[in-house]
């Protein structure tokens, strides 16, 4: 067999798996509508949030959950973050603002600011909810009955990404379906792996304060999937459930911030390894990529043809099914290969740098500094 008929047979083969995977997802893993009342503490952990801290102030007090309460801690925000979450809450008696002082030595940014946040709580939940996400009414209250139904110690869900744009639909989707596929709420559920979303995280406080709290994971930038491993390796049960009308997230604003952010945040989540990244980077290249000169390079060939044609149909149909799951028409399913382009482009460079800046802030290595 030629190196041709080989290389294309191996894409078919990739994206046919990937096609008939992606079919099925969340099935099994969808959020339930039971609702629950027990008590809960949302946790809003906020740095130069002055985008987004009113719209998200506004969802949470108009949550249909009565036993809730709203702390956002200002980690000394350089904007108009604390008094525009002032006045989004407007007196209302169940919200809170902290000021978050200097963190101590080894301790990241948004570790300490939710050590913060959920000091003093008295509710058996914990929430923590990052300042650029916009929860429909019934999710709070869906999530905590979730966790009570399933006596889990730690629950999570993914939401719906708000992508404006050309650049961003393209490119943001992409990233995170292969951050979900990688999750695979399935297994967490069966109790296979740990995996957090740290957008919508809810913990039982109880079982939060045994591990010692964001103190177990204080170091990292990926706080939320450091805590699901540490809560499972303490024997506590975690779970993942996926929430389309759950809540919407607006994780960045244009494609240099989609870039910066994803560079901070892949590069650690493959364990830190130059290796892994690489080895990413070039798959995506080999197996994403370069199929779209496949029916080029194949010459006429017949079975060369069927094979770059049928790879093309999977990797496109993919993409427009999980554009379907997101609620979009799926028509920007052809560009897909551009979005793997564009995360080969973050691949390389979380290999190749040892920093990078967010909101002021230096990390390092997976730690940040200021």
């Amino acid at each position: 067999m030629s190196a041709l008929l080989l290389w294309l047979g191996l894409s078919a083969a990739v994206w046919t798996l990937t096609l008939l995977g992606v079919m099925g997802w969340g099935r099994s893993s969808r959020l339930g509508t039971e609702e629950s009342g027990a008590g809960v503490q949302v946790c809003v952990p906020a740095r130069n949030e002055a985008r987004n801290i009113d719209a998200c102030v506004r969802a949470v007090l108009a949550s249909s959950h009565p036993g809730l309460t709203l702390v956002v801690a200002d980690d000394q925000s350089t904007d108009d973050t604390a008094s525009i979450a002032l006045r989004a809450a407007d007196g209302h008696p169940s919200f809170t603002l902290r000021a978050v002082p200097d963190r101590p030595t080894g301790w990241s940014g948004k570790a300490w600011a939710c050590t913060l946040a959920a000091k003093s709580a008295t509710a058996p939940y914990l929430l923590f909810l990052d300042a650029d996400v916009r929860v429909s009414p019934t999710f709070i209250a869906r999530l905590v009955a979730a966790a009570e139904r399933e006596e889990a110690d730690l629950v999570s869900a993914l939401g719906t990404w708000d992508v404006r744009g050309l650049g961003e639909t393209v490119v943001v989707p992409t990233i995170g379906w292969l951050i979900r596929g990688a999750a695979d709420p399935d297994a967490v559920n069966r109790g296979e792996r740990a995996f957090a979303n740290g957008q919508a995280l809810l913990v039982r406080r109880s079982a939060y304060a045994a591990l010692g709290g964001h103190g177990a994971v204080k170091s990292t930038v990926l706080d939320d999937v450091r805590l699901a491993e540490a809560m499972r390796d303490s024997g506590k049960r975690v779970r993942l459930y996926w929430a389309p009308s759950g809540f919407t997230v607006r994780l960045y604003d244009g494609v240099r911030e989609v870039f910066d952010g994803y560079r901070k945040n892949l590069f650690e989540g493959l364990g830190r390894s130059r290796v892994l990244a690489t080895l990413g980077a070039m798959g995506l290249l080999l197996f994403g990529v370069f199929p779209i000169a496949g029916p080029w390079l194949a010459g006429g060939q017949p079975l060369a043809s069927a094979l770059a044609w049928w790879t093309l149909a999977a990797l496109v149909a993919t993409r427009v099914r999980l554009e379907r799951l997101d609620g979009r028409s799926g028509l920007l399913g052809p560009l897909h290969p551009v979005g793997l382009l564009f995360l080969v482009g973050v691949l390389v460079a979380s290999a190749s740098s040892r920093e990078v800046r967010w909101k002021g802030r230096t990390f390092t290595g997976g730690s940040a500094s200021s």
